[in-house]
């Protein structure tokens, strides 16, 4: 489990320090790099921005899914298996009730069977 806010379009740069240490050659990819084959990952991000931001056509041009694919691939080309990501939006500006309710979904999608995930 990756669970970061999303900032300027990516990860912070301490998570990206850690993917250039740790995934290396001949450790997750590459002849001997075997470590994390078939090992399954999944994000849970933060955004200040709302869902509709993040869509074709919305402030950030893009979706969320598009944003993630640098790091969706590079656990991929580690022989990782990518499980649909978690995405909380709009934190910046909810409520407490609102964030209660986002944790209680954050808590029953991480506790959902691979088979409810991926379809």
């Amino acid at each position: 489990m990756f669970q970061f806010p999303f900032y300027w379009y990516s990860c912070p740069p301490l998570l990206k320090k850690w993917f250039d240490d740790v995934l290396t050659f001949g450790w997750v990819y590459g002849p001997g790099g075997e470590n994390l084959l078939g090992k399954e990952f999944m994000l849970a991000i933060t955004t200040g921005g709302t869902e509709a931001s993040y869509r074709s056509g919305g402030d950030n041009s893009y979706t969320i899914s598009e944003f993630l694919r640098p790091i969706e691939k590079t656990l991929t080309r580690c022989n990782g298996i990518l499980l649909p990501a978690f995405v909380a939006y709009g934190v910046k500006r909810a409520s407490a009730a609102e964030l209660a309710e986002t944790a209680a979904k954050y808590m029953e999608f991480i506790r959902s069977p691979r088979s409810v995930l991926v379809h």
